[in-house]
């Protein structure tokens, strides 16, 4: 970086990496950047600012950094980290976050939509099929967000019914089963304790989501909310 810029020496970056740099002064910075560039009069023409779309990005690791990572074979054999990093449609990256290479991608969806300090507010959300799970639809319904994921092999997904509806016959080989209400009606108030506890920061959305799936058994609340998804 030294070497890229005219009036800042390697050991001034590296002081202001050492005593200043760090996620909640890194989070801080990115906010203000955020709300400069939603100013500026060509980000207006990009978008509204209400959409935004997440992934993930692999980066190698080196040095001492290779013993703590994680080898995906999607990405060779290397070890590495994923960045997952949320952007406007306005093309501003109002959220990043490090996770491991292996981990799932979806629990990570929305802690970007309510965790970030910037001032977007946004409304649609999109992700790819890492991103997706029923549970993260579930969520994004229950706090006021749109999910459009762009989901591969979208052929052999299915649509589920509410009992009772009954499908035109050019729909029935989309039909997959029908939804089990029962689950979502006896555990509602634990669905929107939740939803609540996530709007508050009470508990991350990413926290719970891998909490909920690493039970051996699913419990009525996992259950439910792959209903309500």
């Amino acid at each position: 970086m030294a070497a890229a810029t005219h009036n800042l020496s390697a050991r001034q970056i590296a002081w202001a990496q050492d005593w200043h740099l760090r996620e909640e002064t890194y989070s801080a910075a990115l906010a203000c950047l955020v709300y400069v560039q939603r100013q500026l009069p060509l980000a207006k023409l990009w978008g509204d600012g209400v959409t935004s779309s997440s992934d993930g990005q692999f980066f190698q690791a080196g040095g001492r950094g290779e013993a703590s990572a994680d080898i995906n074979a999607k990405y060779g054999r290397t070890p590495g980290l994923k960045f997952y990093t949320h952007i406007s449609d306005q093309f501003s990256p109002f959220h990043s976050t490090v996770i491991t290479a292996t981990v799932s991608e979806a629990p990570f969806v929305l802690d970007g939509l309510l965790r970030h300090q910037s001032g977007v507010a946004i409304e649609e959300h999109h992700a790819d099929t890492g991103g997706a799970t029923d549970h993260v639809f579930a969520l994004c319904y229950l706090l006021g967000f749109r999910f459009a994921p762009r989901l591969r092999n979208f052929k052999d997904r299915k649509l589920y019914l509410l009992p009772g509806m009954k499908p035109p016959v050019i729909m029935t080989p989309f039909i997959g089963g029908t939804i089990k209400a029962g689950h979502i009606i006896d555990n509602w108030s634990e669905i929107l304790r939740l939803a609540t506890s996530i709007k508050a920061g009470t508990t991350s959305a990413s926290v719970i989501l891998k909490s909920l799936s690493a039970y051996p058994r699913q419990n009525g609340l996992t259950i439910a909310l792959r209903e309500l998804g």
